[in-house]
């Protein structure tokens, strides 16, 4: 009688697993509504998981073996969609979302979960493309200025100093910038205030020319806080010179081809 009683039964659970496969292929089963699902690996760690956060979005998520997280798909704190993978410490490296301005960005991150490149949309709305370097300072800058719809390059140093800048001033012309490691400028070749073109070398900077044998022919900058031209022959000798003296009178010397001054005459009455 008990065995004719489980026959029985299984029997009857088979034709209703039946029924409901039968009648799932063909009609709507309804809603599933929960809170979370997870699922676990054979060493009851978890491998995935769809949820909601804290702030009532929706997110899916991925961990490896050890149960670090490798991928997220979901909404960020922003509440814009994104997607961000991990290494296999659990280290953010990409990130491919919305941005906190409302636009799309791409970021990737170096193994120790710092920002190296981004690329998307400025705080200003326009484009950019941003590098960093370990420390997390920025090295390069390419695209919309942040307070305004011009574009520009700007080069920074280990420490976020800004070694050089190519692009757009605030009065509308183009100009290139070269700064030394005190943020001081050094070159400026663009566009003056008035309109016109312009090279300046600041800071005892100087302007060099070489020959094709990588020897220097002319050289124009500044000594002792005044003006200067030295010129060289083919061999790199100094073989003239027009500038000030050190008593601040102009002068100028001329040398033979070995570099021994032959001929020479000061401003001075």
């Amino acid at each position: 009688m008990k065995q004719y009683f489980m026959g029985f039964f299984t029997g009857a659970c088979l034709i209703a697993s039946a029924v409901m496969f039968i009648g799932a292929s063909s009609k709507d089963m309804g809603n599933i509504v929960v809170r979370s699902i997870t699922v676990i690996n054979d060493n009851d760690k978890p491998c995935i998981r769809l949820a909601s956060s804290p702030r009532h979005d929706g997110y899916f998520m991925t961990y490896n073996g050890d149960g670090k997280r490798t991928a997220y798909v979901g909404t960020g704190t922003d509440g814009g969609g994104i997607l961000r993978t991990h290494n296999a410490a659990g280290e953010r490296t990409f990130a491919l979302g919305t941005a906190k301005g409302g636009g799309g960005h791409l970021v990737t991150f170096n193994p120790d979960g710092k920002q190296t490149t981004y690329l998307g949309s400025g705080t200003a709305g326009g484009g950019i493309l941003r590098t960093l370097n370990s420390k997390g300072q920025e090295t390069l800058y390419l695209g919309t200025a942040r307070n305004g719809g011009f574009g520009f390059i700007s080069t920074s140093n280990a420490d976020g100093g800004e070694t050089s800048y190519l692009g757009t001033g605030i009065d509308g012309g183009g100009h290139l910038e070269t700064h030394n490691s005190n943020g001081k400028e050094t070159v400026y070749l663009g566009t003056s205030d008035t309109g016109t073109g312009v090279l300046m070398v600041k800071n005892k900077g100087k302007i060099i020319t070489y020959n094709s044998d990588d020897k220097q022919t002319s050289q124009l900058g500044t000594a002792a806080g005044s003006g200067k031209v030295q010129i060289y022959n083919k061999h790199g000798v100094e073989v003239g010179y027009f500038g000030a003296a050190r008593n601040h009178d102009g002068m100028i010397i001329l040398s033979d081809r070995y570099g021994e001054p032959g001929w020479g005459e000061s401003g001075k009455n």
